[in-house]
């Protein structure tokens, strides 16, 4: 199964960013039927669950099936790039428009901390989207950074439910309804 994006646009708007095919070419289907409006910034496979993690940004973090099913919401907040664990556990996520810095999501409860600033400089020419994510064992977050004044790849090392359960923190409102901006 292979999950691709489109952003082919008409009249200025993405009609459809999610796509999923088989390898064979066929069953060729969106897991998420985008909404007028909806902006849709970023979708990645939600670790080893075999679901779909996006960001219906400036809304929310969502979860699907690839067929469709148990679309949820994860977390509220401006997310712009998630990433989840290799297991499916956490999520990181930087913000956008405003930068919020870069978040810890817990899955299960939707609870997020602010892992740290992103450092994306708005006014430099070497300005970059963080985008981050886990190394393959989980211990580390890597992501883009402008913190010196050009490019360069920062890494946290945490203990992610140590940190979850020491800093004060946001809980989502889960919804299973699928909200407009």
């Amino acid at each position: 199964l292979v999950m691709f994006c489109d952003e082919s646009c008409s009249d200025s708007a993405v009609k459809q960013r999610i796509w999923l095919i088989r390898t064979d070419g066929s069953d060729l289907h969106p897991p998420h039927l985008q909404q007028p409006g909806e902006c849709i910034t970023h979708e990645s496979w939600l670790g080893l669950t075999g679901d779909i993690l996006y960001c219906c940004w400036p809304i929310s973090l969502r979860r699907v099936s690839p067929d469709g099913s148990n679309e949820r919401t994860l977390a509220r907040l401006n997310f712009w790039h998630a990433a989840s664990s290799p297991h499916g556990v956490f999520a990181v996520a930087d913000t956008n428009w405003p930068d919020r810095g870069l978040q810890l999501v817990y899955l299960a409860s939707g609870k997020t901390v602010t892992l740290c600033a992103s450092g994306d400089a708005p006014d430099s020419a070497s300005r970059v989207h963080p985008h981050p994510s886990f190394s393959p064992d989980a211990l580390r977050v890597a992501f883009a950074s402008c913190r010196a004044g050009r490019s360069q790849v920062c890494v946290i090392e945490e203990d992610w439910p140590a940190l979850l359960h020491s800093l004060p923190a946001t809980v989502a409102q889960p919804s299973s309804a699928r909200e407009q901006p």
